[in-house]
């Protein structure tokens, strides 16, 4: 059996340095990056809609379109149904091409319109390119404050999601950090290796563990996720001999049922 030695790093002086894994910060910063990028789409996308129905409230002027084509999407328990149409304003009649759009609708204003018929438009006749289908003169009868509204529902549920994703991966950060930088370091005994497949059909290696602190008191733990001593990856395989080749614990003194399996996958403990 070889010689159990303590990793160099961790008998620096208490309280240890420690910094996170670059891939966890990596994920923490990819999830914070895009959760403000996504709001602030749908801020802007919500506001400029918002603008265009007043604009449109304001001085739009009624024309006719022709319905190019109706698609339906999904399934019986959740369809979505789609209008493209055309319309050229009169002022642009002459020379120029007329404008198309594609449109989520309701299901009414889908099978009330069809192939080839007309459709109620209205525009902005200072910009023509500023226009919407106005069935049943949706446009008129709707504030738009409504839409900017349940934009900021969909933005708020979109936080809602974000911010405990994010709060979670840095709750794996902080808990092994306060481990690894103020926790009491000793010898553990591997009292099992179990593997299992876990989701996604991967295989990982959970191992169940025992020590006795510093008050006499022995304690078992389980490490979860950890590479198989077969897994293809040299890196993995060699990280998990270290863990469990030379298997040393941190503890907290206070409470020694707070113990992690050294090294963690989402702290690292700095050379002194």
């Amino acid at each position: 059996m070889p010689e159990q030695i303590f990793p160099a790093e961790l008998k620096q002086p208490l309280p240890r340095r420690v910094s996170i894994q670059p891939i966890l910060l990596f994920a923490i910063v990819s999830f914070a990056v895009v959760g403000l990028f996504l709001e602030g789409l749908l801020m802007g996308l919500s506001y400029a809609q918002a603008y265009k129905a007043e604009i449109l409230r304001a001085r739009g002027v009624s024309a006719t379109g022709t319905v190019i084509s109706r698609k339906m999407y999904g399934s019986m328990a959740k369809t979505s149904y789609h209008v493209s149409y055309s319309f050229q304003p009169p002022a642009a009649a002459s020379g120029k091409s007329p404008f198309h759009e594609e449109v989520a609708t309701t299901a009414n204003a889908y099978y009330h319109l069809h192939e080839g018929g007309p459709v109620d438009v209205i525009y902005d006749p200072l910009d023509p390119s500023r226009f919407e289908m106005n069935v049943y003169d949706d446009v008129r009868r709707t504030d738009p404050h409504k839409r900017l509204a349940d934009m900021l529902w969909v933005s708020s549920f979109l936080a809602c999601i974000l911010i405990p994703m994010i709060s979670y991966l840095y709750w794996l950060y902080w808990r092994e950090k306060d481990l690894i930088r103020e926790g009491h370091m000793t010898w553990a005994v591997i009292l099992a290796e179990k593997e299992y497949v876990g989701r996604r059909g991967m295989q990982f290696l959970q191992t169940t563990y025992e020590f006795t602190d510093a008050e006499g008191r022995t304690v078992q733990g389980v490490r979860k996720n950890l590479s198989r001593r077969g897994d293809p990856s040299k890196q993995c395989r060699e990280l998990t001999a270290r863990i469990l080749d030379n298997p040393v614990v941190l503890y907290n003194p206070k409470n020694s049922a707070k113990n992690m399996l050294y090294p963690g996958a989402f702290a690292i403990c700095e050379k002194p």
